[in-house]
């Protein structure tokens, strides 16, 4: 991105004798054939920032259009007196270039960090502030630079980042770009800028396979501030998330909080801004190793489980404070507080002012369960039970996923009362864990339960791995004997939403209406794809080595009790798998 920008610069001064560049402390070769052809309007001075601004001011007042380069926390802070009276003041055309927004410098600690950059220059009078996702998007913020008549702040990346942008899109400073379309009306909508955007394509993505529809609007320019599109993309959004590579306070998130609640009132959606924290970076590593740290990896957009994260994203829709653990240490931070069931939670206590809390974490693999008994049980049941027991005591009421696995599949829609049955190991763990929570619940104290089978989502690796073969005309094997009754992310969600906020006492189930083989799911996305439905093999799971109880006949649980009381059903099979996989077939060809 560096390189586009200040080979732009050379081109732009081929273009316009008013182009003069002025460096700061940088290497001796930069431009070099710029300085060789121009060397009247090529300056590159010492370590002496206010003096370079002053400088820039002087060229500028004279009719030039200078473009200043340096490192983005010595052209913000260290000069930020000259910027504001010799640039701001007298509204002049200078381009302050900052190499290495945000977290690039990482190696370097946090003197180097331009973690406050487009918050500080945002506040200044006259000053544009622009940060592009990518180098092709930087030539056409060069070329639109040229005409612009106040002074600008062009904050840099590291360099090499995937081009995302689109040339059709266009460019204009001061109007953003929508990335990523809604596909229904009511979308969660992420607002992002410079190569935030790229991390927001990326957890759009995997948001849609966990069946929450995204769109994603690029605000290249944080100042001005687009607020028709801001207003457009907010306006019927379940949730407004915004994503910057810098502090929340004064930076992009700021910016759009106020043009919503200015202008929505009200009608206002609910807000996530997902930003650099209030404090300065204490650790060192390579740029993506500190997003993960803050919370901006594109996984970190959504959370640690699957149903996890979209029922979070469900519950933010939804107006509700909901926080989501993590049990990577890497990840924890004020508002994702760590919890890992490997260690001890004697001494854990849930986020002040917890009402209600949701147990998605477990060790759920069948193979791994029966390989390690004891230390799946540690996990699944007594680390669980002390969890209760600490969310208790704190009175949080507490809900408990459970699993189908609890009884052994020989009939359907079996009844929530039904005395347990389990055939594998995961199975047994499950049903202690509930057995436990059941003499809690006898005792009167707030737990419910929920049984689920298999919750279905485009993200599903299995199904992920048969669309992408069958697309390719490779075979695939399935078993006949193994069955299923999907239950979409979005009921799962919903269900799960409903029991936390009623805080439902007693067991409750949600699967599907029917069970469908996983050779006929097969068939049926061959068809879908308009595979040769020959490629899909058929076998069976014990054949293949699953381990015991892994492919009961029936895995349909009656789910009355949830339509009765929350109104929560869930459609056939078929309608679900196709909605998936037309999504999962969207997404690849996007891809």
């Amino acid at each position: 991105m560096r390189n586009a920008c200040l080979d732009k610069v050379h081109d732009l001064a081929k273009r316009d004798g008013r182009v003069v560049f002025i460096g700061s402390d940088l290497s001796p070769g930069l431009l070099g054939d710029m300085k060789r052809e121009m060397p009247a309007r090529y300056y590159m001075e010492g370590i002496s920032e206010q003096n370079v601004v002053g400088m820039a001011a002087g060229f500028a007042m004279e009719g030039y259009i200078p473009y200043v380069n340096t490192i983005a926390t010595f052209i913000t802070r260290r000069c930020y007196e000259q910027v504001a009276v010799d640039l701001c003041l007298h509204d002049l055309p200078v381009r302050l270039i900052g190499n290495g927004g945000g977290l690039v410098y990482a190696p370097l600690g946090p003197t180097h960090l331009a973690i406050e950059d487009m918050a500080i220059m945002r506040v200044l009078p006259n000053m544009a502030v622009v940060a592009v996702c990518d180098a092709e998007e930087m030539k056409s913020l060069m070329d639109a630079s040229l005409d612009w008549p106040h002074p600008i702040y062009i904050r840099l990346a590291k360099g090499g980042d995937p081009i995302v942008s689109r040339k059709e899109n266009g460019f204009a400073i001061g109007k953003a770009i929508p990335m990523r379309k809604a596909e229904t009306r009511r979308p969660v909508a992420l607002m992002s800028t410079g190569v935030m955007t790229t991390n927001c394509l990326v957890a759009a993505q995997m948001l849609a396979r966990a069946g929450i529809d995204t769109s994603v609007l690029h605000i290249h320019s944080v100042k001005p501030l687009d607020k028709e599109s801001v207003l457009e993309h907010a306006a019927n959004a379940l949730l407004v998330v915004t994503v910057e590579e810098g502090v929340a306070i004064g930076g992009l998130g700021s910016a759009i909080t106020d043009v919503l609640v200015e202008t929505l009132g009200q009608s206002i959606p609910p807000i996530r801004r997902i930003a650099l924290p209030d404090s300065f970076p204490h650790k060192y590593g390579l740029q993506n190793d500190l997003f993960e740290v803050c919370g901006l990896a594109p996984e970190q957009v959504g959370g640690d489980s699957e149903i996890g994260a979209a029922t979070h994203l469900h519950l933010r829709t939804l107006g509700k404070i909901a926080v989501a653990t993590t049990r990577r240490l890497e990840f924890a931070s004020s508002d994702r507080p760590l919890l890992d069931l490997a260690t001890d939670l004697s001494s854990w206590e849930p986020p002040r002012g917890t009402s209600a809390a949701c147990i998605f974490t477990a060790m759920a693999r069948l193979a791994a369960c029966a390989e390690d008994p004891a230390g799946s049980a540690h996990i699944n049941v007594v680390q669980t039970l002390t969890l209760v027991e600490r969310l208790i005591a704190w009175n949080v009421y507490v809900l408990f996923l459970s699993s189908n696995q609890v009884f052994d599949g020989s009939v359907p829609q079996v009844r929530a009362e039904a005395p347990a049955s389990p055939v594998s190991e995961y199975g047994r763990q499950k049903a202690r864990a509930e057995a436990a929570l059941r003499e809690r619940m006898l005792r009167g104290e707030p737990i419910g339960i929920l049984r689920l089978a298999k919750v279905l989502a485009p993200t599903m690796p299995l199904l992920r791995g048969w669309v992408r073969a069958l697309s390719a005309g490779e075979p695939i094997r399935a078993f006949h004997d193994m069955t299923m009754a999907p239950t979409p992310m979005e009921q799962v969600s919903s269900a799960i939403a409903a029991l936390l906020e009623s805080r439902a006492s007693g067991v409750f189930q949600l699967t599907g209406p029917e069970d469908v083989s996983y050779a006929n799911v097969a068939y049926h996305v061959a068809r879908q794809l308009g595979a040769d439905p020959a490629l899909v093999g058929s076998v069976g799971a014990i054949d293949a080595g699953m381990p015991e109880g892994s492919a009961p006949r029936h895995t349909t649980l009656d789910s009355s009790a949830m339509w009765h009381r929350f109104g929560i059903t869930t459609p056939g099979p078929w309608s679900v798998l196709d909605a998936i996989v037309q999504r999962a077939r969207r997404e690849r060809s996007d891809s």
